[in-house]
């Protein structure tokens, strides 16, 4: 098992690459940028982003486990916070949270062609905050999650510029920070960072189907963080900070879901984590726990703890 993880620290080591053999680990290599915010790979190239006197995509080629400067890319994000690589459209997509603005820049080999789309999501007075992107299977359509607006708001892809479809309106106060398609993009599954609920939308209606609790026996403080299904799709995964745990959920023949079970994360404040190529293990980004667990979905345990000062963000190799 091989992995990419980015940290937000703004000094020292904050790109690192692991590899993980009968729960042991190797360091094979490090890189130093500024708040590399997320992180994504394909290709044997890995996107991330750089906030240093402004925001900059970065890329990297993978080189027999080490990091190879790529190229670099300035845009006029401030708060960068996600990042989807599209292969069909050669484009990578992102966010920027602080000035709730979306963009696309095409990428050719590890080089950025140019900056195509960047554009704030509302030209208004309101509170604007962009949290995730997301595709559709067919890499057509860009979901936008705006957390502050309790909104999903969704983009052509044409020709890597993004082109306003329609938007959905969730619940005042609800928070929407992360969404997934199901494998027939019929549904949409959207994570609630102040509500702690998985959210069920139907595509086609646009209607909520369905709300469940991420947290249902627990009373305390806690913001959900991020989803994932298991490799054959028959669970949807739910990490949650503050009860620091991995909601299980069973995914029903018409999509709605059914509460298993949870179990712990690993570590402080869950905020990203990924399906190992496997699907036999879960990775979890513990940004405040400074590491990152590595969970068999079997056993429903933490079977390696890898530590990462600050870390925000993990992708396959």
């Amino acid at each position: 098992m091989k992995f990419i993880i980015s940290s937000y620290k703004t000094n020292g080591e904050s790109i690192g690459i692991f590899e993980v053999e009968n729960n042991n680990y190797t360091k094979l290599s490090s890189a130093d940028i500024a708040a590399p915010s997320f992180i994504v790979s394909a290709n044997n190239y890995a996107y991330t982003y750089e906030k240093n006197n402004g925001m900059s995509l970065i890329a990297y080629r993978i080189e027999n486990g080490n990091l190879v400067f790529s190229d670099k890319l300035a845009f006029p994000g401030v708060s960068a916070t996600h990042l989807v690589y599209s292969e069909k459209n050669n484009t990578i997509l992102g966010c920027s949270y602080a000035d709730g603005a979306f963009f696309s820049a095409g990428v050719e080999n590890g080089k950025f062609t140019k900056l195509y789309t960047y554009q704030k999501q509302i030209e208004d007075d309101r509170l604007s905050r962009c949290h995730c992107v997301f595709l559709n299977n067919e890499e057509t359509i860009l979901g936008v999650v705006n957390i502050a607006l309790d909104a999903i708001y969704f983009y052509d892809i044409k020709g890597k510029e993004l082109v306003y479809k329609e938007e959905i309106l969730l619940p005042k106060g609800v928070g929407p920070r992360h969404a997934i398609y199901n494998q027939d993009n019929s549904l949409i599954y959207v994570m609630t960072e102040y509500s702690n609920e998985v959210i069920v939308i139907n595509t086609n209606t646009k209607e909520i189907i369905q709300s469940i609790s991420t947290v249902p026996n627990f009373q305390g403080e806690t913001f959900g963080a991020t989803l994932l299904f298991s490799k054959d799709n028959k669970f949807l995964y739910a990490s949650n900070r503050g009860e620091d745990s991995i909601a299980k959920f069973e995914v029903l023949a018409n999509g709605k879901l059914e509460y298993v079970n949870s179990f712990s994360s690993g570590g402080q404040h869950p905020r990203h984590m990924i399906l190992s190529s496997d699907g036999k293990y879960i990775l979890s980004c513990n940004k405040d726990g400074n590491n990152v667990a590595i969970i068999d979905l079997e056993k429903e345990e933490v079977v390696l703890s890898i530590p990462f000062e600050n870390v925000s963000g993990v992708d396959n190799l």
